[in-house]
């Protein structure tokens, strides 16, 4: 009995210890708020022609898939829009919820001035051009030095001093690249006559090649086409009648590997990527041109062939192409708008 009441009290002091003792809190788990998924951007590309040009529009087109590839944005692209159907192609995609319309060509200034008032939460921009208003960014570059250099390049390699130039439509960045091939022919052989013709059409291979051996039977030993897909008809006839071209755009080398001298590179989705990304951050700056050239980097010379070109005119091609990084050669810049 004895032992049983002191196994008792022992029983009931512990009790009343563990009744007196703090209770342990249990620790709330820790519940994290959502974090809603970044926008993701939406950029819409406008184009004249077609991306499988291996040209002007080629290029736009390597500079939406980078603005994908590297900002993660989605990206849509309409070909071949006709004049009267620019005003409406940007409606739709701004009707759509993109964030970024781009216009590819001077072209489409006059159409972006006038939508860009009506969604004034969307950006518009345009490749080629001076435009620009709060929402609106003119992305213009200097075609002309892509010219002087290709009329360089044609002046110092001409033996009948007679070269040729050929464009797809008289637009502000033709005009341009137009004027420089003039001013760089003259440059490199002041009594060589330059031929200037269009084709009319952004992709109308026949129509180049037609145009392009016009200038050839007119005595053109080498002609730079800016003609974007009708440009290629322009590397046929100079194939067909072994004659010298300069591509433009993108490096056009394999297309006439005995042909081309080289090709008046564009790099155009730099441009385009920094714009979207513009727009991405909110970094985006109102009523501003971006202007473009060698300076910048948009512009670049395809390597020259080593089978047409002498080691001493090379070296005369590309001192002028550093003039021309350095913003040494100072030349005539049409409006974009």
């Amino acid at each position: 009995m004895k032992y049983i009441k002191i196994i008792s009290i022992f029983i009931l002091l512990a009790t009343i210890i563990a009744s007196c003792a703090p209770k342990a809190t249990e620790t709330p788990a820790v519940t994290e708020e959502p974090v809603a998924p970044e926008k993701k951007i939406k950029v819409a590309l406008v184009l004249s022609g077609v991306i499988s040009d291996a040209s002007w529009n080629a290029s736009a087109y390597e500079g939406l898939m980078a603005a994908e590839k590297e900002l993660g944005v989605e990206g849509a692209y309409s070909e071949s829009v006709q004049q009267p159907e620019f005003e409406a192609a940007f409606r739709d995609y701004a009707n759509k919820g993109y964030d970024i319309v781009i216009g590819h060509g001077s072209e489409f200034g006059d159409a972006a001035l006038v939508v860009a008032k009506e969604f004034p939460n969307t950006y518009f921009a345009i490749t080629n051009s001076d435009v620009k208003a709060a929402n609106v960014a003119g992305l213009d570059t200097k075609n002309e030095e892509s010219g002087y250099i290709a009329g360089f390049i044609a002046g110092t390699l001409t033996k009948t001093k007679k070269v040729g130039y050929v464009g797809s439509m008289e637009i502000v960045g033709m005009l341009r690249g137009a004027e420089g091939f003039q001013l760089g022919v003259k440059a490199a052989c002041p009594d060589c006559e330059a031929l200037i013709a269009y084709t009319g059409s952004f992709d109308d291979i026949a129509k180049g090649k037609e145009t392009a051996l016009a200038l050839y039977d007119n005595g053109a030993d080498i002609i730079w086409q800016y003609a974007d897909a009708s440009g290629l008809g322009v590397i046929d006839a100079a194939k067909a009648e072994n004659m010298l071209v300069i591509g433009m755009g993108t490096d056009q080398t394999s297309l006439a590997p005995d042909n081309m001298v080289t090709s008046t590179i564009q790099h155009l989705g730099p441009i385009i990527v920094s714009i979207v990304k513009e727009v991405q951050d909110g970094s985006f700056t109102p009523n501003t041109v971006r202007l473009n050239g060698y300076d910048t980097g948009a512009y670049e010379l395809a390597p020259l062939n080593k089978k047409l070109v002498t080691p001493e005119q090379e070296a005369a091609i590309m001192a002028v192409v550093d003039q021309l990084v350095a913003g040494q050669i100072e030349l005539p810049h049409l409006s974009g708008q």
